[in-house]
């Protein structure tokens, strides 16, 4: 038997210890799904696109019952009650599908949280929870372009910031043109993409982006296919109240950027609520 464990069951977390005694090894794993931050421990809910990363617990031969019972009181499981906290349910690896066995999740029709009040651990991994993210809408969606200053960053998903709009109200002669910024507008929003970023990293950026004086750090709430990420972005300290023209080749970086095709329209040409609404279904759809 395995147990597929992604939260504090994990071994070196606080209840790896309730799990211990029963595993026979431990095999690094990949699953389906999208983690929320719950605070003390995460809640899992199996989604067709996401990964949650984890380790997959093998169980000794002859203890299966008996760990299933320790679990089972842990997660607050019970078989065929509609007010489990937990639900335990059986699930393939990503990238050994002849990997499977257990694991627990937050029930489809619960009425104990509501999961989408809780931040999204983007990551996909307990362990890096804490991790900041940054929200990149200019420059720094372009991966070569935001490889130049984080080698090795990772880009995590696409995103949202809502209730901002996006504008070239910077001037920059290092880009010989307009640069970009975000102001707010509780009509309109801003696509953008996710990194994570480490302590050394967020130092680099700070440097790139002129933080404090040019552009300041702030805090943001970003949408993302399954909820919402708690992460930071960079806005600019005196904005102009004329837009620049950015320079052919600041603009490229941004079209050459994952982000959806309806938002490089938003780019080029003025745009009316209707191709918003679309736009955003098509965000969702993908």
């Amino acid at each position: 038997m395995k147990v597929f464990a992604y939260g504090t069951l994990l071994q070196g977390e606080r209840n790896y210890r309730v799990v211990a005694p029963y595993v026979d090894r431990i095999e690094p794993g990949t699953i389906c799904g999208t983690l929320y931050n719950y605070g003390p421990f995460p809640f899992l809910v199996l989604t067709p696109t996401g990964q949650v990363v984890g380790e997959w617990m093998i169980i000794k031969e002859g203890m299966e019952q008996e760990a299933l019972v320790s679990l089972d009181r842990l997660e607050g499981y019970h078989e065929g009650s509609a007010s489990n906290l937990y639900d335990r349910v059986t699930v393939h690896d990503l990238a050994q599908p002849e990997l499977d066995g257990y694991v627990y999740v937050y029930p489809s029709e619960s009425n104990h949280i509501q999961i989408r009040d809780f931040p999204v651990i983007v990551q996909g991994d307990w362990r890096r929870r804490e991790e900041s993210v940054y929200f990149a809408y200019g420059s720094c969606m372009n991966e070569d372009d935001f490889h130049r200053t984080i080698p090795n960053g990772k880009m995590l998903s696409r995103g949202l910031l809502l209730g901002y709009v996006l504008r070239f109200n910077g001037y920059s002669p290092t880009r010989n043109g307009g640069i970009a910024n975000v102001e707010m507008n509780r009509d309109q929003w801003v696509e953008g993409v996710l990194w994570s970023v480490s302590n050394r990293d967020l130092a680099a950026l700070d440097r790139r982006e002129g933080h404090p004086y040019f552009y300041r750090r702030v805090t943001a709430k970003i949408r993302v296919k399954h909820g919402f990420v708690k992460a930071f972005t960079y806005q600019l300290v005196r904005g102009n109240v004329i837009d620049y023209d950015p320079s052919p080749e600041y603009l490229s970086l941004i079209l050459d950027a994952p982000v959806s095709n309806g938002y490089k329209k938003i780019l080029r040409q003025s745009w009316s609520r209707e191709q918003r609404g679309r736009i955003l279904c098509e965000f969702e759809e993908n």
